[in-house]
């Protein structure tokens, strides 16, 4: 056969899973909105034991796994277990998950992040303005936020899987999340947030639905805050809990060299990205300011005065609460026994000098976020 025939019958047959797809979670979702919702009522579980059924065999003909044994469980719970409301919600949350993560990859594939020019003009010499995703389909309600929130940078979307895809590929420092979206609910996004929870940013909900049962939900899903629609009236007291989740965001890093160039370039490097800096100019000043801040990550110079960096990452070790904190040495010892000395002490990555100052931010980066490095090693 000819393969491009063969692979655009395959494109069209893909194209086609993931329209039925979306469909079948839109039946989902409207379920699962009535077992909410809709108590003492006559409830389609035929209808949803027909779309398990069919999700599963579905997944494994277009290598879903998680579909399948989500729609799986789902079928074998309505079948021999009984129809209870609250554990049929139960079991359905994980498969109406599976299928955002499903169509999350979807988006995802061959997506390329346009960069906002205008917001990196805009932030460029006014110091760090933190970084906003705004998913909101109500354009009135955009120019809101953008109006109480000058000291950030907006970016918004009017779709759940756009800010999925957004969130993908860039790092936010707050999410602000409408819970009626075009194509999802922000319960349904969180949902998908936590199947990839890595460098997951925080988010607060914007609801018009002020139900206690449905603001819990939100809560548990991963909201850090919910905000009740319309905010007029109110607008006050949103700025200040957006500025109050920002400032839980906010990074701390210990610089500790007793050279005051390297310490005031990384400080002005990492203030614009919006970190709190700590300086230290030798020793025994580093490990105090790293026992009294806790930072997120700490840049040791190896050979400080008073107390050397590798006797100072001995004694950080040695403390419970920094037993883990991400620790990078810099030095000109470029051996592979000075390398792997260090690493044995406890760092987490070795910088030979001379060094590009990225090259230290970046590596601070990748450590508090958990993100893979390309090298333990930089040179």
């Amino acid at each position: 056969m000819n393969s491009n025939f063969d692979g655009g019958v395959k494109g069209k047959l893909r194209d086609l899973y993931f329209t039925e797809l979306q469909e079948r979670l839109q039946t989902l979702e409207g379920i699962m909105a009535r077992l909410q919702h809709e108590a003492g009522k006559q409830l389609p579980y035929e209808q949803l034991e027909s779309e398990a059924h069919r999700l599963q065999v579905i997944g494994t003909t277009y290598g879903y796994p998680n579909i399948t044994a989500t729609a799986g469980a789902l079928e074998e719970h309505l079948r021999s277990r009984g129809r209870d409301r609250r554990s049929v919600a139960t079991i359905l949350t994980p498969l109406i998950a599976a299928m955002n993560a499903a169509l999350l990859d979807e988006v995802l594939d061959g997506y390329e992040p346009v960069e906002d020019r205008a917001q990196t003009q805009q932030t460029a010499g006014q110091g760090y303005r933190p970084l906003i995703l705004v998913a909101e389909d109500n354009p009135a309600m955009v120019a809101l936020l953008a109006e109480l929130l000058p000291f950030a940078a907006i970016q918004s979307v009017a779709e759940g899987r756009a800010a999925l895809a957004a969130m993908a590929a860039r790092r936010f420092d707050l999410v602000i999340l409408s819970n009626e979206l075009r194509d999802m609910k922000g319960l349904d996004v969180l949902t998908v947030m936590a199947v990839h929870p890595q460098g997951r940013p925080p988010v607060i909900v914007v609801t018009a639905d002020r139900d206690a049962a449905h603001l819990k939900r939100l809560n548990a899903a991963g909201a850090q805050d919910c905000v009740i629609k319309p905010l007029a009236g109110a607008t006050h007291q949103f700025v200040e809990r957006v500025q109050q989740v920002l400032a839980r965001q906010k990074k701390t890093i210990l610089i500790a060299d007793d050279d005051p160039l390297v310490r005031e370039i990384l400080r002005k490097k990492l203030s614009e990205r919006g970190v709190n800096v700590v300086l230290a100019a030798n020793g025994i000043e580093a490990l105090s300011l790293a026992r009294e801040v806790r930072p997120q990550a700490i840049v040791l110079d190896r050979t400080l005065s008073k107390l050397d960096g590798l006797q100072v990452l001995r004694e950080i070790r040695k403390e419970d609460e920094m037993r883990t904190t991400p620790v990078v040495i810099l030095s000109t010892r470029n051996s592979s026994e000075d390398i792997s000395i260090g690493y044995r002490e406890g760092a987490d990555a070795y910088i030979v000098k001379p060094f590009l100052p990225e090259q230290v931010i970046r590596t601070c980066e990748n450590l508090i976020t958990g993100e893979p490095r390309e090298d333990r090693v930089a040179s």
